[in-house]
C-alpha cells in the first residue's frame, strides 16, 4: 500500500498545510485560511473562507484526487455568522446539490485571529459519491447553495453529518433530551439501512453533546443498538449546540469482510475497531506520556505500527499540556517527514482524563 505526506505552503514559504494520502484514502490536517501569497491572515472572513478552499484544492491536486474524491468535510467556526460565505465556497467546491460530501460545522472560539479551519477526508478510486437521504430529516435549510447531505457513501465507506434528534415523522426536533438523544440515534441506524450498511458496518461515532449530564443517555443508546463486537469507536464530545439541540451524532461505516473490536473506552463506545487494514482507536490518559504508550500499545495489540498511523486528534483541556504533548509526539514520530496528520482541540470535559486522541490507521502491508 503506497503512503505518502504532502505539504503545500504560501509562496514565500511562511505558513503550510499538510495531507496524508494512504492507499485510497487521504486525509487532511486543520486548513486555515492565510494568504496564498503573503501567509498572512486576512481581516475579513470570506477571503479566510475562500482562502481555505484553495488550499484543499491545491493539497487534493498533489495527492492525486479531485473535489469528487471528498467524502468528509469537518468545519470548525469562530460564529455562525460565517455560514453564508461558507456556502458559497461549498456551492463553488461541490456545485451538484444531488452530489455532496456530508458536512459537519462546530461552532466554538479558540485564540488567534482564523475564524474558520476546514478538514477532508477523501477516498480515491470511486465512481461517484452516492448521498443518503431520509425523508423528514435535512441539513442545511434544503436550498440548492447550502444543502447539506446527511451522509454520503464513498464506495464501501459511509460518513455521515452532524444527525440530530429529529423525529421524521413532524421534521423537527424531539424538545426533550433523552427523546432526542433516541431519536438520533434511530435516525443513524436508519441512514445504514438507507445506505445499504448494517449495525457491524459502525466503526467511529462522536456523539457531540451540549451537557455532561447528556452523557448518559448516548452510553445507554450505544449500549443497546450497538452491543459488542459491533460497538464503534469513538467518544462523547461536550461541546455548545446550535438552537436547543442536546445530541447530535457523526458516524462513519465501513463495510468489511473482516472485523474486530477490542476492549472497552469511556461512554460505551470500544477502544479500537479494526476493519479491512483500517483502524479506528480511542485512547485516554492523565498525561500525554501515558496517553501516547497507551496508543502505541493499542497500536501493538491490534496488528499496526506507528508508522501505519494517519490521522490523529488530540483533544487536550489545557494550553500548559502543549509542551508535554509535543514531546510525547515527538518521542512516537521523529521524522517529520512521515509524520501523520494531527489536530489539536481544545475543550472542556469533567472526565477524570486530562488528555485523548483518537487516530485512523492503515496497515502498510495492505
Amino acid at each position: 500500500m503506497s503512503m505518502r505526506n504532502i505539504w503545500i505552503q504560501s509562496e514565500n514559504g511562511r505558513l503550510k498545510h499538510h495531507g496524508r494520502r494512504s492507499g485510497d484514502w487521504f486525509f487532511s490536517g486543520p486548513i486555515t485560511g492565510f494568504d496564498p501569497v503573503s501567509g498572512d491572515m486576512p481581516s475579513d472572513p470570506e477571503s479566510q473562507v475562500r482562502n481555505c478552499f484553495h488550499h484543499l484544492n491545491q493539497l487534493l491536486d498533489a495527492a492525486g484526487l479531485s473535489a469528487e474524491s471528498v467524502g468528509h468535510l469537518m468545519v470548525w467556526q469562530k460564529d455562525r455568522a460565517f455560514r453564508d460565505p461558507l456556502n458559497v465556497q461549498w456551492a463553488n467546491m461541490f456545485p451538484m446539490a444531488d452530489d455532496r460530501p456530508a458536512r459537519h460545522v462546530v461552532i466554538r472560539d479558540w485564540p488567534g485571529d482564523s475564524v474558520i479551519v476546514i478538514e477532508a477526508t477523501a477516498i480515491a478510486n470511486c465512481q461517484r459519491r452516492t448521498i443518503v437521504a431520509m425523508p423528514g430529516a435535512a441539513l442545511g435549510g434544503g436550498s440548492d447553495r447550502g444543502f447539506i447531505p446527511l451522509a454520503a457513501v464513498m464506495g464501501e465507506v459511509m460518513f455521515t453529518g452532524a444527525i440530530a434528534g429529529w423525529n421524521v415523522q413532524t421534521g423537527k426536533e424531539a424538545e426533550d433530551p433523552a427523546a432526542q438523544t433516541n431519536f438520533a440515534f434511530t435516525n443513524v441506524q436508519a441512514l445504514l439501512e438507507i445506505g445499504g450498511f448494517d449495525r457491524e458496518h459502525l466503526v467511529q461515532a462522536y456523539c457531540w453533546q451540549s451537557q455532561p449530564v447528556f452523557a448518559a443517555l448516548a452510553q445507554a443508546n450505544l449500549a443497546e443498538r450497538f452491543a459488542p463486537p459491533a460497538r464503534p469507536a469513538g467518544r462523547t464530545v461536550m461541546l455548545p449546540l446550535p438552537m436547543n439541540l442536546a445530541t447530535q451524532v457523526e458516524t462513519i461505516a465501513l463495510r468489511a469482510s473482516e472485523r474486530r473490536s477490542y476492549g472497552a473506552a469511556p461512554g460505551g463506545f470500544a477502544n479500537m475497531v479494526a476493519a479491512d487494514g483500517v483502524l479506528f482507536g480511542s485512547f485516554q490518559a492523565r498525561d500525554p506520556g501515558a496517553l501516547f504508550a497507551e496508543m502505541k500499545k493499542g497500536l501493538t495489540e491490534a496488528g499496526f505500527g506507528l508508522g501505519d498511523v494517519d490521522h490523529l486528534y488530540v483533544w487536550k483541556l489545557s494550553s500548559d499540556q502543549d509542551e508535554a504533548i509535543e514531546q510525547a509526539w515527538a518521542d512516537c514520530f521523529p521524522d517529520e517527514r512521515q509524520r501523520p496528520v494531527r489536530h489539536d482541540v481544545l475543550l472542556q470535559s469533567d472526565g477524570p482524563a486530562t488528555v485523548s486522541l483518537d487516530l485512523i490507521a492503515r496497515r502498510n502491508d495492505r
